[in-house]
């Protein structure tokens, strides 16, 4: 837990309390995992507080307010696509030589 806490809050994230328990072993959230913010609305629960997922970022992903995946097709893609573009690509100069 102090891990997850540390995650969320170097990310600028309010400490996430999630409920479905498909963490995968005690992994953080998939979001913090891969570097996305949720853009949503902050939600007071009375004692705690969540953050939640846009309605775009809800499209985009495949997910729920809380961030729960509902398509995983759409999920998957998302995931592919974002891994994608983290990716380090080579220079290449006018000669077609990697440096």
């Amino acid at each position: 837990m102090k891990n997850l806490l540390r995650a969320a809050l170097l990310l600028g994230l309010l400490v996430v309390v999630e409920a479905t328990g498909n963490r995968g072993g005690g992994l953080p959230p998939w979001w913090i995992m891969n570097g996305v913010k949720p853009e949503g609305e902050v939600v007071q629960h009375g004692t705690y507080t969540t953050v939640s997922f846009s309605e775009e970022q809800q499209r985009q992903f495949g997910v729920d307010e809380q961030g729960a995946v509902v398509d995983r097709a759409t999920f998957d893609a998302a995931m592919k696509t974002l891994k994608e573009a983290k990716k380090p690509r080579e220079l290449v100069d006018k000669q077609n030589i990697v440096i």
